[in-house]
């Protein structure tokens, strides 16, 4: 790796994550305090881990190795018992500490209590051929414990050095007693110190390296953890400003199920507030700012509960559609965009009740249309902005469905209608000319939910002059 790719490499880390010159010790005092919460968390099932090791040493393989010689035995037993039970209730009790700050100290404690009676049993009780032999095994003993309490328990290292300091200077203090005493030889006490030495440097620098690791892994998971709160925010975003059919497609890598149009079979339902600019001139801005996203905000939940696909606003109009991105059957594309409408309509009369609180002294109603038939679905736009959107001559005849809809009504167009005549009463409307289409389209009421608008229908035909209209 370059000095380049260094320099890159350390601009990447965020400066509440940057650690001192050795990698110790975050810059940041608040990162330090999670640094060592997280940290006993992910340690303490080693601790618990030694704890269980030395709890079968003093419990078990000790009392088994002098199981026939019942005076050495009961000289021991003042050491066995009291390790063997702290070291099990260490290890049953640690993770259920009210304070887990407590596990380090007293794992520590512990570990040089083992560390210590290990070399002073191998010392005082062992029988071997000489007494160098003696203070050899006992050095040797002591380094294993040192193992445990460096390596294997991943304490911290001034812990670590905590737990094996007594053991250590127990047997320095036994190795210079015995050569003071003539009891040893030379090489006996040289070779206590090389391996007091080789386990203290080796065991300090392993201890110093996990910890680097563990801070190096904390830093991992810390900017792990942030991509994932900015990812998990930037899909938020995405879902907020996209229809969730066509977040989620893009979230789960399938932009292609939306990026490129395609010709599909899908009902289109255009809805419209009638009023609604006469009433937005009458009442303050921030008025009709909370009536349009109450409006809106239900009108979407209602789409969306239906199944259905709400890709565009204008104003206080919207458009949705059923079976694109997520294929539908037509005659359930054509039910749930019913459905939905009724719903939209009822709360509307939800809505108004609730807006006459706001001041407003008149009620505004919707008109909606509903179409079936091939359209072209997709993302259209510029290379910096696209729409999920259906375009072609059928979106147009479900706007003008709408455009032609009794007040409060729904209008349904011929091909919907026939996907639904067995499932869903109508009245027949009247035939509406459109743009582009060389045949006049019928045009049906649903009968459900909207007996009201039924029985004005003959009323609503009459006072646009003819069953027949030009759009």
């Amino acid at each position: 790796m370059t000095t380049v790719q260094l320099s890159e490499r350390k601009q990447e880390i965020p400066p509440d994550l940057v650690r001192g010159r050795i990698g110790f010790l975050f810059v940041s005092p608040a990162i330090e305090r999670s640094y060592r919460s997280w940290r006993i968390e992910a340690t303490i099932d080693y601790w618990r881990i030694s704890a269980l090791l030395g709890a079968l040493c003093f419990g078990v393989m000790i009392p088994l190795l002098y199981a026939e010689d019942f005076e050495i035995l009961i000289s021991i037993l003042p050491l066995a018992v009291p390790s063997t039970i702290l070291a099990s209730l260490y290890y049953l009790l640690a993770p259920n500490f009210k304070n887990q700050r407590l596990a380090m100290p007293l794992g520590s404690a512990l570990t040089a209590m083992i560390v210590f009676g290990l070399g002073w049993h191998r010392h005082e009780i062992a029988v071997y051929e000489s007494l160098d032999s003696n203070v050899l095994h006992a050095a040797g003993s002591v380094v294993v414990g040192m193992f445990f309490a460096f390596c294997v328990s991943r304490m911290t290292p001034i812990w670590a050095w905590f737990a094996a300091c007594p053991g250590l200077s127990l047997i320095m203090y036994f190795a210079h007693v015995d050569y003071q005493a003539g009891l040893i030889s030379d090489q006996a006490l040289l070779g206590v110190a090389g391996l007091m030495a080789a386990g203290g440097l080796i065991g300090g620098f392993t201890s110093l390296f996990i910890e680097r690791n563990l801070r190096a892994s904390f830093s991992q998971k810390q900017l792990i953890a942030r991509q994932q709160e900015r990812l998990e925010s930037t899909q938020s975003a995405i879902r907020r400003y996209l229809p969730p059919s066509v977040a989620e497609k893009i979230v789960a890598g399938d932009t292609a199920a939306v990026s490129e149009p395609k010709r599909l079979r899908v009902t289109v339902l255009f809805a419209d507030l009638v009023g609604f600019t006469s009433v937005a001139d009458r009442v303050e801005p921030e008025v009709m700012s909370q009536m349009l996203n109450e409006y809106l905000s239900a009108m979407v939940d209602i789409v969306e509960d239906h199944d259905g696909t709400l890709n565009e606003f204008a104003g206080d109009g919207l458009m949705a559609i059923w079976g694109a991105p997520n294929a539908m059957q037509p005659a359930r594309q054509v039910l749930n965009a019913i459905r939905a409408a009724e719903a939209m309509q009822a709360a509307i009369k939800t809505l108004n009740a609730s807006w006459k609180q706001l001041g407003l002294d008149e009620t505004v109603s919707a008109k909606i249309g509903i179409n079936t038939g091939m359209a072209s679905v997709g993302s259209y736009g510029s290379r910096g902005r696209v729409t999920y959107t259906a375009i072609g001559l059928q979106t147009n005849i479900a706007c003008r469905m709408e455009s032609n809809a009794p007040v409060g009504g729904i209008l349904l167009s011929g091909s919907s209608y026939e996907l639904v005549r067995d499932e869903v009463p109508c009245d027949f409307f009247g035939e509406i000319e459109c743009k582009g289409v060389h045949f006049p389209i019928k045009a049906y009421v649903p009968r459900v939910g909207q007996r009201d608008v039924v029985v004005d229908m003959q009323t609503a035909r009459t006072s646009s002059g003819t069953s027949r209209r030009q759009m």
